[in-house]
């Protein structure tokens, strides 16, 4: 695995603005209009680096995503596909 995924998606979430903690056995977030954005970290996992992606649009700021190619390991096309849904991501994105 590329990363403890409970430990890192509260990590990234709470980088961008979010209220998240780690139970014994899962998540606790609690729940908010909006997120500020900013600067996260994938921790070089595509799942993480997709999930941040995924909560963009409800970040006031764009996100600097640290990591972001680590999405070529399960879609190669995602930032593609991502920006065809309407997502915004830089054509070469810093990270």
């Amino acid at each position: 695995k590329e990363s403890d995924r409970l430990e890192t998606i509260a990590s990234c979430l709470n980088m961008l603005g979010a209220q998240v903690s780690e139970t014994a056995d899962g998540l606790e977030i609690i729940g908010q209009p909006m997120l500020k954005g900013g600067n996260a970290q994938s921790f070089n996992d595509h799942r993480i680096a997709m999930m941040a992606a995924a909560v963009s649009p409800r970040c006031k700021d764009k996100i600097v995503l640290q990591g972001y190619g680590a999405v070529s390991k399960s879609w190669p096309g995602f930032w593609q596909a991502f920006r065809e849904l309407g997502g915004q991501a830089d054509e070469q994105p810093m990270g």
